[in-house]
């Protein structure tokens, strides 16, 4: 039903509108709690898309849909495939960085409406060294040096990569 909404929305407002944003992002909701993940990942990577690539949005809204998306991104780390963790982290991280980017451009770098996103980027940080520790497919994916390639950091490396990030990251929140 919320996928021919967005078609009609296409057809009548254009390919690329920022009216489709909250139709996808129903029909995210959607998907999660029917389980049916491989489609809402389709539909969190087109929203991305459209919020990054075609920038058919800015300032508060983006923000605000920025981390929405980031939230998503976490909630697939514990409810989707074990195969797509590494997306997901990968994908989150990717969204949290582009709104604190954002977010300091637009507020300014000292503002408080920022702490929430640097703590959820030590929180992100965490999880990623909390995943790498655990091994498996995704601990190898998140030592990867370029995402779907054949080419890892050591483990003690990549455990040293996080440790820097939150570092790195108390020190300039601080």
């Amino acid at each position: 039903m919320q996928s021919r909404a967005i078609q009609i929305q296409k057809q009548a407002f254009g390919l690329f509108n920022s009216d489709q944003i909250p139709l996808y992002f129903d029909l995210i909701n959607y998907d999660k709690r029917a389980g049916v993940w491989s489609r809402a990942n389709r539909s969190m990577n087109h929203l991305s898309w459209l919020l990054l690539d075609k920038q058919v949005i800015d300032g508060e809204l983006l923000i605000e849909y920025l981390i929405q998306l980031n939230e998503y991104h976490l909630l697939g780390l514990a409810r989707d495939a074990a195969q797509q963790q590494a997306n997901h982290f990968l994908q989150a991280e990717k969204m949290l960085s582009m709104d604190i980017q954002v977010s300091e451009d637009l507020w300014g770098p000292a503002d408080f409406r920022l702490t929430d996103l640097y703590y959820s980027r030590i929180k992100q940080i965490y999880l990623q060294a909390a995943a790498l520790e655990r091994g498996a497919d995704t601990a190898y994916s998140l030592r990867m040096i370029v995402p779907g390639g054949s080419i890892v950091r050591s483990e003690k490396a990549a455990q040293f990569s996080y440790y820097a990030a939150g570092l790195g990251c108390i020190e300039i929140y601080s």
